[in-house]
């Protein structure tokens, strides 16, 4: 929310700063015009990124400071306010993009890719206010690609908190039963191929596991309803595209819309017969 913030003040030349605080965020402005704090408020409710949650803003005015330009100060640590924290966000069609362009050194087929509009947050913060040394990404140092990427007001990932690469970020690893290392290689594609050899493996993904084997596979998906003890009980399918999911159920535009979404949430679907 920090980076709009700074965005929407440079773009209407307004001098002040804006920082996370324990009960919020907290944006200051000089203007002695008061129809332009006024459009300023408007734009901010107008405008506001799609994930974002506004329940109140409270306007008030203050002695003049001096600041030059907008800037994103450190973080106000003020008493015991509660804030809420936001919700981790599905991956977004550009970074997926980023992950699937083979010339994309740094993102290419790289899994934790994220930007200030999707990506990890309430399953990697450890304390409120929501900044980088507040999540399980502090051990994680930035590389300079990613860093340049974080200072850049342009950039999507201005202010990013989980932003990392191939370079810099966590690494995909494949372990057994026993914690043995399989592959770090190319932990991926050996996942890949177990998985249509007919085994079963578990994901580590946001906020738990995912038992997964090839839905397609009658031998696998019984296999896995005996060890979950779920004679019938419907699993959930993770499906490449819409396209996919397309061929094989019925898909109307509000079920297209929620699957695409910021949320990506389970959907329950007609199968199509035949």
């Amino acid at each position: 929310f920090r980076p709009f913030i700074y965005n929407l003040a440079g773009s209407l030349d307004l001098p002040g700063n804006v920082s996370n605080t324990t009960e919020g965020v907290r944006v200051k402005i000089n203007t002695s015009c008061p129809t332009e704090a006024e459009k300023f408020i408007e734009l901010i409710k107008e405008k506001k990124p799609l994930p974002a949650l506004i329940e109140k803003i409270e306007f008030e005015q203050i002695p003049y400071e001096d600041i030059k330009g907008f800037n994103i100060d450190k973080t106000i640590k003020n008493g015991n306010g509660f804030q809420l924290i936001s919700p981790d966000i599905a991956t977004c069609s550009n970074c997926v993009e980023d992950i699937m362009d083979p010339d994309n050194t740094g993102r290419y087929h790289y899994p934790f890719t994220n930007c200030t509009n999707c990506g990890p947050r309430f399953t990697i913060i450890r304390e409120m206010p929501y900044d980088r040394p507040a999540t399980v990404m502090d051990r994680f140092k930035m590389c300079d690609d990613c860093n340049t990427e974080y200072n850049d007001p342009a950039d999507r990932r201005f202010h990013a908190q989980p932003n990392a690469c191939v370079k810099c970020g966590p690494r995909m690893e494949l372990i057994d039963g026993s914690g043995n290392i399989i592959d770090n290689k190319e932990p991926l594609a050996t996942a890949a191929k177990m998985l249509i050899d007919g085994k079963i493996i578990g994901i580590k993904s946001l906020g738990g596991f995912q038992i997964a084997c090839d839905a397609r596979s009658d031998k696998a998906v019984k296999r896995l309803r005996d060890r979950k003890l779920r004679p019938s009980k419907p699993f959930a399918i993770m499906a490449g595209n819409i396209s996919w999911i397309n061929q094989y159920y019925h898909l109307g535009p509000l079920e297209s819309s929620i699957l695409g979404s910021s949320r990506a949430p389970i959907v329950l679907l007609r199968k199509k017969t035949g």
